[in-house]
């Protein structure tokens, strides 16, 4: 139940704001050399992902009808999930803004 509502978030939820974050982040920061990509993964990682992965609590609580449980979660938990993304997507994002066309 976990993985479907993970998908749901994030295909069905977050997926028509990332086409449309991206496509803003390739205009706002155009060029695939590799300035240009270090740029764009520090501007994703800074001004997007906070919210997104805060949106992902908010979402699954939701889905699991507890929202009274989500400031707690976030509390306890928003901050390893933040490390956690930040040792991963960065160089995922590099890879892929170096190597996807827009």
């Amino acid at each position: 139940m976990r993985t479907f509502r993970f998908v749901l978030i994030i295909g069905v939820g977050l997926g028509g704001y990332l086409h449309f974050w991206y496509s803003w982040l390739a205009r706002a920061v155009p060029g695939s050399s590799a300035l240009q990509v270090a740029k764009r993964v520090v501007v994703d990682q800074v001004v997007s992902a906070p919210p997104i992965l805060a949106s992902v609590f908010l979402a699954e609580g939701a889905l699991k009808g507890e929202l009274d449980k989500v400031p707690e979660q976030l509390k306890s938990g928003y901050i390893d999930v933040m490390l956690t993304n930040y040792k991963v997507w960065p160089v995922c994002m590099a890879v892929n803004f170096a190597l996807v066309p827009p």
